[in-house]
């Protein structure tokens, strides 16, 4: 028996071995790891949770959701105020206008954000600006909500 030969049938031996090892030694048993699944509610349970969101979504417009997240008076009578705008799948919003100049992040979706007649599109990262008074228009042609996290700004 040459050297080869010798050295091919001694990888071949413990491949062969460590194959064994690992079909045996790193199985499962499915039976041992299913967890059983809960009860079913009763009909009449009621059993809900007390908690509710500190600033939910209120309608401000026709398709436009907004919450305020943030606000503070600020040094030289200036009023901050950060709030969230949401617009639905295939939404397109009523003309409206914010209490301040504003900064728009647009923090999920895209689609189209009409200031003053100007189209503007907008995508998830876009930053804009809309002066105080301007109203807006916000269309959401796609197939996820549009998050934009806006930054208001006005004199007290």
């Amino acid at each position: 028996m040459n050297a080869r030969s010798k050295h091919w049938k001694v990888s071949a031996v413990v491949f062969l071995l460590f194959s064994l090892l690992l079909s045996s030694g790193c199985g499962t048993s499915q039976e041992n790891e299913k967890t059983p699944l809960l009860p079913e509610a009763g009909a009449d349970e009621r059993n809900f949770s007390p908690d509710q969101p500190k600033s939910p979504y209120v309608e401000a417009a026709k398709g436009l959701l907004t919450r305020t997240v943030f606000e503070t008076d600020a040094p030289g009578d200036l009023h901050i105020e950060v709030r969230d705008l949401l617009v639905g799948p295939g939404q397109t919003t009523a003309s409206v206008s914010l209490p301040g100049a504003a900064v728009f992040e647009v923090r999920l979706g895209s689609g189209t954000v009409i200031v003053n007649g100007k189209a503007r599109e907008i995508q998830t990262g876009a930053t804009m600006a809309v002066s105080e008074g301007e109203s807006f228009v916000i269309e959401n042609k796609g197939e996820n909500p549009i998050a934009i996290r806006v930054h208001l700004i006005r004199a007290k």
